[in-house]
């Protein structure tokens, strides 16, 4: 990849040494004739999102356990007519 003298380049690869996969990004520094690398593993960059996913499952659980808890257990066909009918109701004018 370097042969086709870029500036800079990000790669997935899985480095010999011990076999497990890493982004690879490297840039040719500037006046100088080198390149600086920098390598993460999948499970590094990965591991904030892995947490906000837990915390998003956890309060759709939450969510949904709750608008069950509400709908099943309080408002059953009878309580709902009655609320519906007391939210119907004519209301008496105002003084």
């Amino acid at each position: 990849m370097i042969r086709a003298n870029p500036v800079t380049a990000t790669y997935r690869t899985v480095f010999a040494r011990d076999h497990k996969e890493r982004m690879v990004t490297f840039r040719k520094a500037a006046n100088y004739p080198f390149y600086v690398f920098a390598t993460c593993a999948p499970g590094d960059y990965m591991a904030p999102w892995r947490e906000e996913a837990f915390i998003v499952l956890g309060l759709l659980a939450l969510f949904t356990l709750a608008t069950d808890a509400l709908f099943s257990h309080g408002m059953c066909p009878d309580c709902a007519e009655e609320v519906t009918a007391k939210l119907l109701r004519p209301r008496p004018p105002e003084r």
